[in-house]
């Protein structure tokens, strides 16, 4: 469960891959890793745990997801170039695009 949830965690913050991408992954490493091969596909419980597992990052409520999705963002736009000025205009962009959406601004503008 520890494996899958690290794998649903991290390749769900990618952006353009999502949670199906993630089941995937997180059912094959554990398919790999078994000890019971030969039994994966009969309904095993690890082989139902282990995609449930890692997109369960998305029932989470938004209270506690988002402050992680901030600061994932502000290191990354940090981390790019070593610049204040990108986690600025990280900032800057996030704020414009929270104004969109709550004035219901047409996503097909942006």
């Amino acid at each position: 469960m520890f494996r899958s949830s690290i794998y649903g965690s991290l390749i769900g913050m990618m952006p353009g891959l999502g949670s199906s991408v993630a089941c995937f992954v997180a059912y094959g490493e554990e398919k790999r890793k078994a000890k019971n091969k030969d039994k994966w596909g009969t309904g095993v419980v690890e082989g139902i745990a282990a995609p449930v597992i890692g997109r369960m990052i998305a029932i989470l409520p938004t209270q506690y997801l988002y402050p992680f999705i901030f600061m994932t963002a502000v290191a990354a736009s940090y981390s790019s170039r070593a610049s204040i000025w990108d986690v600025g205009f990280a900032i800057l962009f996030g704020i414009i695009g929270y104004t969109m959406r709550r004035t219901n601004f047409s996503a097909a503008a942006c």
